[in-house]
Formats: structure tokens, sequence, C-alpha cells
């Protein structure tokens, strides 16, 4: 064999990592027709199998170029420099590992995408557009919701569990791309009769995205035409009217006090929250309210009244316990918090039981012109 190096174990070693480096090349030039493909509208399913079976050839080139390295180890010292090996060989491995993060997984077959669809039980909800059947991902097509760390990305997630979760729906696949660039499979949602894509937009729960993998079952004029109507884009508040009896009631949000009381209006953020009201000598009531973005009458609350006494005393938990009550003997004295006025001069006896079980006794005392407050805390 007639080379241009002075020795054929050199010759060989040489020749295997030009091997490789092309190998890399072609690896790259698949990885570029993977979006080339996306970009045209066709399946990338093969191609990403191509991709796998690339780099596990590399990979496996790699170890014999490491193992023939180390076997002749003593003749590339002689003849070459053995450090440039050693570089070449974690070189070549970082190459292929940046490349491999590249690579995904199809979360579905060529076979399997001709069917065009299939159902399942939604077994979890990632976020506001993405979804599980089981191990299989599912990303709705046409629609892009918030990043679920943020306010808006857990209000979208929220509501798309509330509304598919546990349910059966079908995927329409568009074969020509039944995957997107991550390997989850792009869908357009089908809940009975309801387009769930169109059911989030219509509700302000997600934008539109139709230059996001294309799908065939996707109506983008439709999806426009929803966005157009939802005129308050996404809601961060919800506007409250709230009118009890008796009026002047504390109003606690989540067990902070909101700065006002009823009758009163109160902005609140989109979420679950309890509100809590409280007035002197009721028992408090609790109410767990899902806030829309949107103006809303509560509707009016009334509040047990407790025997009127003469000293005022405030009763609560740390942390707050929505579902605290205070007993007076076997009779229940009423809701945590609770504002009572209770003689100066005898002492109210009360056992509070918490969410958890526990019970805690406590004695009330009330001074004269002095507010009193007695915080309940499970040790």
């Amino acid at each position: 064999m007639v080379t241009g190096y002075v020795n054929s174990i050199v010759s060989e070693a040489r020749y295997r990592i030009s091997t490789i480096y092309a190998g890399i090349g072609e690896y790259d030039k698949i990885l570029n027709s993977i979006q080339d493909a996306t970009n045209y509208h066709m399946s990338t399913i093969d191609i990403y199998k191509a991709a796998r079976e690339k780099i596990m050839a590399l990979e496996v080139d790699i170890d014999n170029l490491k193992d023939f390295v180390n076997k002749n180890k003593d003749t590339l010292t002689t003849y070459d420099n053995i450090e440039y090996y050693n570089l070449e060989i974690e070189t070549l491995k970082d190459y292929l590992s940046s490349r491999s993060d590249l690579l995904v997984t199809p979360g579905i077959t060529t076979k399997e995408a001709a069917q065009e669809s299939f159902s399942g039980i939604v077994t979890d909800v990632e976020d506001g557009d993405t979804f599980l059947i089981g191990e299989r991902v599912i990303r709705m097509a046409g629609i892009d919701a918030a990043e679920g760390g943020t306010d808006q990305g857990k209000w979208a997630k929220r509501k798309l569990s509330d509304k598919i979760l546990g349910k059966e729906v079908t995927v329409l696949i568009d074969k020509h791309t039944p995957t997107e660039i991550y390997g989850r499979i792009l869908g357009t949602v089908i809940l009975g009769d309801e387009n769930i894509s169109l059911w989030m937009v219509s509700n302000g729960y997600a934008e539109v995205l139709t230059k996001f993998g294309k799908n065939k079952y996707v109506d983008p004029t439709q999806l426009r035409l929803a966005h157009e109507k939802v005129t308050f884009g996404w809601p961060r508040f919800g506007e409250y009217k709230f009118v009890t009896s008796p009026t002047h009631a504390m109003i606690l949000i989540d067990g902070k006090y909101a700065g006002k009381i009823t009758p009163c209006e109160l902005k609140i953020p989109v979420d679950f929250h309890d509100i809590t009201f409280v007035a002197a000598d009721c028992s408090s009531i609790t109410e767990r309210i899902d806030v829309e973005g949107k103006p809303f009458v509560y509707p009016p609350i009334t509040l047990p009244k407790l025997p009127a006494n003469v000293g005022v005393v405030i009763v609560d938990t740390d942390p707050f316990d929505k579902d605290a009550v205070a007993y007076q003997g076997d009779s229940i004295y009423g809701k945590l918090p609770l504002v009572v006025n209770i003689p100066t001069d005898s002492p109210v006896s009360i056992t509070v039981k918490l969410s958890s079980g526990k019970e805690i006794q406590k004695i009330l005392t009330s001074y004269v012109g002095v507010v009193t407050r007695t915080v309940v805390k499970e040790e």
C-alpha cells in the first residue's frame, strides 16, 4: 500500500479519522433534508430513521478508531503524535454528541401515519397545546399557547386539562407532516364533534400559529376569525362585584385581606382562588372561585349570625385554612376566620378543628377598646 505516510498503521489511523468526518458531513446533510421536507410539507419519519442509523454507525466507527489507536499506541507514538489521535477522538465524540441532541424519535410510524387518525384517552396535559395519550405526545396543530411556567401558560394548561383530561379524543393526522421538529405527533384534536384547537383560540386560551407544522385538517381562516372575536386578548384579571348580608364584610383572597369591604368591586387574577367573607358577629364563608377574564356579578352572600356579645376578638389560622371550623361544646360556633364580640368578663372556650382533622382548644378573652387576635397553628 503506497501512501504519503511513513507507516501503514499511521495511514490507516488517518484514513479512519477522515472517513468519520465525511460520515458526519453526510449526517448533517440528512438533518438539512429534514428541514427541507418540513418546509415542503413532506413526512420526516423515514428521514429520522436514516439519521438514527447513520449516527449509530458513526458511534461504532469512533469506538473502533479508539480501539485501533490503543492497540497501536507504540507505533503511533514512534511514527506520529499520539496526542493528535487522542484529541481527534474526543473532538469526534463532541461533534457527534452535539448532533445527537438534534435527533428525535418520531412518536408515530409511517404506517400508522398513513391511517391519518387514531383515538385514545388523554392521560396528561403538558401545557396549553401539548398533551399525552399514553406514551404518545401530541402537539395540537394550528395554535400556540404560552409557556407553561408563565401565569398565562398555567391558565391555558388548566383550561385544556379541564376540557380533555381523562376523555377520549380523536387525533387527525396529515400523513405528509405527521410529526413536528421535536418528534411529537402533530394533529388536529377532536372531542365529540368539537375542534379543540378552535375551542382554545375562541376562548382566548391560545394564539393562532398556522406556520408551525402544516396540517390539512387546519382551517387557517376559521382560526383567524375565531381569534378576532376574542377582543379582550388574554385576560389577566376578572372584575367581580360582591354583595353580602350583612354589609361591610371584609374580603380575603387566598387568606390575604383584599383591602375592601362589601359591597365592592375587585379585580382578581385569573385562576382558582379562595374568596373569604368576614363580618362582625358572623361565621365566615369561603367560596372557591374559578376567576374568568370578564366582568361578573357574584350571587349575594349571606353570612350566618353569631350570638351578639360585647368584645371584639379575631380568630384565624396560620397558614390560612379555609376548612377550619370552631366548635363550642358539640355545637358549631362558626367557620374561621371569625370576628366575634364576647363579654370582657367571660372568656369563651372553643375547639378549632383544622382540615387535617387535628383539634386545638383556645380560650378567647376580650378587652375593652382593644381588638384581640387569636391565631390557631398546627404544630
